[in-house]
């Protein structure tokens, strides 16, 4: 609410209440990166895609039930122990 309440003061040219920033500890500049991120963000910005297709690369099959946490010292496959 402060963000957009402040963005529209400058947006209408009205002087923006800074007194609320100080008390939330934000700056001219951190409200308004905050607003080019969360509001008028570029695609690319928003969301991370993945650069390549994972299913194409390894045989996910063999690896069900593993974890994901078999590096050295780790605690290994996570399968079910008879």
């Amino acid at each position: 609410v402060v963000m957009r309440t402040y963005m529209r003061a400058l947006q209408i040219n009205k002087e923006p209440n800074e007194a609320v920033l100080k008390e939330l500890g934000l700056t001219k500049q951190d409200v308004e990166d905050m607003y080019r991120l969360l509001a008028i963000a570029k695609y690319k910005d928003r969301f991370v895609i993945p650069t390549s297709h994972r299913e194409q690369v390894a045989d996910l099959y063999s690896e069900q039930g593993s974890c994901g946490l078999s590096f050295t010292g780790g605690p290994g496959s996570c399968m079910t122990i008879s």
